[in-house]
């Protein structure tokens, strides 16, 4: 396997110049900042040098990957999924991601997610893989959920997920998710997830800044 990326739906490949127009609608839009926190370009200036950083595959650090997603039918930027080298010791890289509010609601963070994963851990030998978002973002931990994280221990602001999931050898063929969702839920009812966008819009991962370059 190797990039760009092919899904069911969309192409999955590193920018190119034609992206600017998109990539600035798509990060100065108020509702995919509510959940980007310190990460990002917030301006038109911010998407020029991120873009000039990055184009072509930005000399080929190994260090990153900055995907454009984009639908196979028409060739549509539809949103932006970025993996890279983690700070954090919880694993070796984590990403963030943004899909386009008129794109949302269709799948496209999950499929991509899903293929940007297999293609780190098969492909590029990544080991470990984390991402996060905020307590209150069912949606985006359902991204996460159903791209073939698993749930681990969560921070007091944040809930976080790992790829690939892991046996939990005190439950036979559970996952730690599941065990650590099972001793939750029995301490308290849990809301039903959605597929579903939030009244905020479709979550976004929550960002730590680990590709910002």
């Amino acid at each position: 396997m190797s990039l760009p990326l092919v899904t069911e739906r969309l192409l999955l490949r590193w920018p190119i110049e034609s992206d600017f127009t998109d990539l600035s609608t798509l990060w100065t839009d108020p509702r995919v900042a509510q959940f980007m926190d310190d990460y990002g370009p917030r301006d038109e200036p911010g998407v020029r040098q991120w873009l000039d950083t990055h184009l072509g595959g930005g000399g080929q650090d190994p260090s990153h990957l900055q995907l454009i997603l984009t639908r196979r039918t028409d060739s549509a930027v539809v949103g932006w999924l970025g993996l890279g080298t983690s700070q954090d010791p919880l694993a070796d890289w984590n990403f963030g991601y943004a899909v386009h509010p008129s794109h949302r609601a269709n799948g496209y963070a999950t499929e991509a997610l899903k293929a940007a994963l297999t293609y780190c851990h098969t492909s590029l030998s990544i080991n470990t893989i984390w991402g996060e978002c905020h307590q209150a973002n069912k949606a985006s931990a359902h991204v996460m959920t159903s791209a073939g994280m698993q749930e681990t221990t969560p921070t007091p602001t944040s809930r976080r997920f790992l790829y690939p999931p892991t046996p939990d050898p005190r439950s036979g063929s559970r996952t730690h998710t599941e065990s650590w969702i099972t001793v939750k839920n029995s301490a308290q009812p849990q809301p039903k997830s959605t597929n579903g966008p939030t009244p905020g819009g479709f979550p976004l991962v929550a960002w730590r800044h680990p590709l910002r370059r």
